[in-house]
């Protein structure tokens, strides 16, 4: 005769739930949440950095979104789980897809956000390519570029080159503003 392994003992508690009896406990999702182990809290989007990218006001996007200041902060914090609605009105306010407010997973292709801004880059770097390009192979191929990097992306037609100004600078050296002279009746007036 060959015994059975043994079974623990375990205390059984009883709840109900619409007439049907559960042997352990019935406990809210609220409390259940709550007992989950809070390790490391993981990120459910990216609003605050979105935001902050844009350079939108915590005070704008809160009047466009109808609520407090306070109840933004809240909400546009890595942790804090929203709901599909506040999600939508953040993506309405922010004009960006979910995809750049929803954190990836695992799974998922790299950061859309980091993405975006290297295509940026690449394109204002291609146009600058173009514009001072002298040979008309070099400026054949950074068409052909653009014409790709639009199809990526299409909001790229808009962007222009990288800026001619300023970009020459040495940290040391004194920029236009310290070269150019006051208007002659404000240097008057400065004068002791």
């Amino acid at each position: 005769m060959m015994s059975s392994p043994a079974i623990p003992s375990i205390p059984i508690t009883t709840g109900s739930i619409a007439g049907f009896v559960c042997p352990a406990p019935v406990v809210s999702a609220g409390e259940a949440k709550k007992a989950l182990p809070r390790e490391g809290k993981a990120a459910y989007h990216r609003i605050a950095k979105v935001r902050e990218n844009q350079g939108m006001s915590i005070q704008s996007c809160a009047r466009k979104l109808g609520i407090s200041v306070s109840e933004a902060r809240e909400q546009e914090k890595p942790t804090s789980d929203l709901t599909i609605s506040q999600l939508t009105a953040w993506k309405r306010v922010l004009e960006v897809p979910f995809s750049e407010i929803v954190v990836q997973t695992e799974d998922e292709p790299a950061d859309p956000i980091r993405n975006r801004a290297m295509l940026l880059k690449v394109m204002k770097s291609v146009k600058s390519v173009r514009q001072h390009s002298r040979e008309e192979r070099i400026r054949i191929l950074a068409d052909n570029a653009i014409s790709q990097l639009v199809a990526l992306m299409p909001e790229l037609e808009q962007v222009s080159a990288w800026p001619d100004v300023g970009q020459s600078h040495e940290s040391r050296a004194p920029g236009v503003v310290a070269t150019r002279r006051f208007d002659p009746e404000v240097e008057q007036r400065l004068r002791f």
